[in-house]
């Protein structure tokens, strides 16, 4: 039996449906939430062995009880919470620690300093440094010294949790080796991804859109998406009968209320803020009226929204430091460059990708990230913790 810890997130359904596909009612999947009388947003799956208990509570630690009897405990992000578990538990426990991206990065802060653009930056700052206290941390913040030793601390400090970990996995193949180096870890690398349903493949988009030209930017309400800067670039383009779509459903609500009031400002009635989650099928409708999808984000994040927006056959715009541009180009993708393409060609973003271009865009997507992908990387990812190679 395998026991999976997870949140209340919008990933944990595909998550689940992958882990019967290859191991079919071999799982327990315990979902922790903040109070007891929490409605889940997101994990809204039926399955027997689902559970939903407040963290900590003595139902939720019921089933934490002997976690060695377990062949593996998946750590779906490790927030702080799952941090307790791994430090408390015996080292006989086979953890599987399956790596979002901001989990990591939270123990690494010399890497924040580089994930806003100069625009958003001046925001961030606005929001969080308007103290004499706040802005030494701001100046103590571009140190790049005092940044490396923060970075060393911390890591030093969850050296007891992180030697714990028996496998760890990354969103892309080019993050592993920078997350075992950089934290120091002893587990091996194992690749695993939960995909996308497989509906998007099969069902529903498997022709390309006709007549899309609205324009996709960002995939949330937080920082990283650098919204400022990329408002910044098209301030001046003519957008006609365009929306440009910013989805705003889950992050900064200090953050999000000024995106939403900028881009009103600057874009007018072309401004398509999407402040409520959607469910899927309205959502993928929404992303297939888009030709154009910008993603400004300087770390791995909005996997999922890039890879449906390659498949819808959409112009895609990554900034050179996210590692989706570069794991794409290395595999032939046609994509463009935030810096390169959208910044010194601004007016060139409405021209649609030709057919052709769309359609390697798409052979490229359908093996890496197609269910038949995600599946086989899944079964012999699992044969290996449940050491059945």
């Amino acid at each position: 039996m395998i026991l999976h810890l997870a949140s209340d997130e919008k990933f944990i359904n595909t998550a689940i449906e992958l882990f019967e596909n290859i191991n079919y009612l071999n799982n327990i999947y315990l979902i922790g939430l903040q109070n007891s009388n929490q409605k889940t947003s997101y994990v809204n799956i039926s399955h027997p062995n689902l559970y939903k208990f407040k963290y900590h509570s003595k139902e939720y630690n019921k089933i934490l009880n002997n976690l060695q009897s377990y062949e593996v405990v998946v750590i779906h992000f490790m927030d702080e919470h799952k941090k307790k578990i791994i430090k408390s538990a015996s080292n006989k426990v086979n953890f599987l620690w399956i790596i979002w991206g901001m989990d990591y990065i939270s123990l690494i802060p010399e890497m924040k300093i580089n994930l806003y653009g100069k625009k958003t930056k001046k925001i961030l700052n606005h929001l969080y440094y308007n103290s004499i206290n706040s802005h030494i941390k701001q100046i103590l913040n571009r140190n790049s010294l005092y940044l490396k030793v923060k970075t060393f601390t911390k890591i030093a400090q969850h050296k007891f949790l992180l030697n714990k970990i028996n496998y760890y996995s990354t969103v892309l193949p080019e993050e592993a080796n920078f997350v075992k180096s950089k934290l120091r870890l002893k587990a091996n690398y194992i690749p695993f991804n939960y995909g996308l349903t497989d509906s998007l493949f099969k069902k529903n988009f498997y022709k390309l859109p006709n007549n899309n030209q609205n324009i996709l930017c960002g995939n949330s309400g937080t920082f990283t998406n650098n919204h400022f800067d990329v408002f910044e670039i098209l301030r001046n383009l003519e957008l006609g009968n365009r929306k440009l779509i910013v989805p705003l459903s889950y992050g900064n609500i200090h953050y999000i209320n000024m995106v939403n009031q900028r881009g009103n400002e600057l874009f007018g009635d072309n401004f398509l803020p999407l402040l409520e989650f959607k469910a899927e099928e309205e959502y993928f409708k929404i992303l297939s009226s888009c030709s154009v999808c910008i993603m400004n984000h300087f770390r791995q994040q909005a996997g999922g929204n890039i890879v449906i927006m390659m498949w819808l056959g959409a112009k895609i715009f990554l900034s050179e430091q996210n590692p989706f541009y570069h794991f794409f180009k290395k595999r032939g993708a046609f994509i463009f460059s935030v810096e390169s393409d959208l910044m010194n060609n601004c007016q060139n973003i409405l021209t649609p990708l030709v057919k052709d271009l769309q359609m390697a865009n798409r052979a490229i997507v359908e093996k890496y990230f197609g269910n038949d992908a995600i599946i086989k990387r899944a079964r012999a990812c699992l044969n290996v913790i449940t050491n059945k190679n």
